[in-house]
């Protein structure tokens, strides 16, 4: 049901990436997961292609961390989306307003979305379309008075049947609206020139963006402070390549289903479906990773392998974002999504279910 990005024509196929990625992981993990190999210049993207450096010692804000081993509570339960045909890719959070902003694929070559807003207990009122834009693996969400702002990848370009997108762009929720990428209503924001399969994911609490991109055959993150990038600045706060996943002989490609910032961690999910290569009920190969981002290049803090909705039918993570059910300001809280579906196999509903994780601990 979720299609993996795959590098354009003429790049190293993404099996080849992600092997590569794994054997950095695995040669580099130190004494508590600290990846060392992180801070090899070869893993660096070239130079042209990343015109302002990251410091040498990040910069991001600190924060507590979000419990991995503690018990996990479900927000709502097997919701429908406004669009039938296709699982939820990610989602985001408006605390102010108490809603939740999903997204699916509507075309999946020409990297259409459908963006539905739902109530906090999982009823839809209100959807729009974005045409062009991606595959809409990770968003962000940011309200302004009385405006809701999405960030979603964009200028989506294809590759092997499927778009993917090279910026980000931030556009206003209208319900029943259509907006086009590149349009007036969609401004974009060239984060990491000629990147791809680039996705994003906004820390309103911190005021910060992280982005998830493919450059030179590498897959690596960026933190940005957010009100640089909406003024036109891409100096980005730290860079890492991406933490190291779960490979296994069954399924050698793990499957990044989705990312969310908080203060000085970044949390990423990973995982297939029950009955994909590797991803056997009940307990399948989903988990969610959390890196501490105060060290350069970034160090694994905790993993939980994610058991929660085990009796979900069909069962694959999608996306990962933080709520403050209290409002802005208040107590946060970590939120995992879950796919499944019900009716039969040929005409299948999809529904959405999230969650959250609210126990938190404090790193030195």
């Amino acid at each position: 049901m979720t299609d993996r990005p795959r590098p354009f024509a003429g790049g190293p196929r993404r099996r080849t990436v992600l092997r590569a990625v794994a054997a950095v992981a695995a040669l580099g993990a130190g004494a508590g997961g600290v990846a060392a190999a992180c801070s090899d210049p070869a893993d660096q993207p070239a130079p042209e292609a990343v015109p302002p450096s990251a410091p040498e010692r990040p910069t991001v804000p600190d924060s507590v961390r979000f419990d991995l081993a503690a018990p996990a509570t479900e927000l709502f339960r097997e919701r429908p989306l406004a669009g039938r045909d296709t699982v939820m890719q990610s989602f985001a959070f408006d605390d102010a307003g108490r809603r939740v902003f999903a997204a699916q694929i509507r075309d999946r070559a020409a990297g259409d979305l459908t963006l539905t807003r739902l109530t906090w207990d999982g009823v839809v009122d209100g959807a729009m379309v974005l045409e062009g834009f991606g595959h809409g693996t990770q968003i962000g969400v940011e309200r302004v008075a009385n405006d809701v702002f999405v960030w979603v990848e964009s200028h989506a370009a294809q590759s092997e049947g499927a778009g993917w997108g090279r910026r980000v762009s931030r556009v206003k929720f209208r319900d029943r609206d259509t907006v086009e990428s590149g349009g007036k209503h969609a401004p974009s924001f060239d984060l990491v020139p000629d990147a791809w399969g680039l996705s994003c994911s906004v820390d309103t609490a911190y005021g910060q963006m992280a982005v998830r991109y493919n450059t030179g055959g590498s897959i690596r993150y960026r933190v940005y402070d957010l009100a640089e990038v909406r003024s036109g600045r891409r100096t980005p706060r730290c860079e890492l390549p991406a933490p190291p996943m779960h490979p296994t002989a069954d399924e050698p490609e793990p499957s990044a289903q989705g990312f969310a910032l908080f203060g000085r961690y970044l949390y990423t999910l990973e995982g297939t479906a029950y009955g994909a290569p590797g991803s056997v009920a009940p307990v399948g190969n989903t988990y969610l990773t959390c890196t501490d981002l105060s060290v350069p290049g970034g160090r694994v803090a905790a993993v939980r392998t994610v058991r929660d909705g085990a009796d979900l039918r069909f069962r694959e993570p999608e996306g990962v974002a933080v709520q403050r059910p209290a409002g802005p300001g208040g107590p946060a809280r970590l939120v995992f999504g879950l796919a499944s579906y019900a009716g039969s196999a040929t005409d299948p509903e999809r529904l959405a279910t999230l969650i959250g994780i609210d126990a938190t601990v404090t790193d030195p």
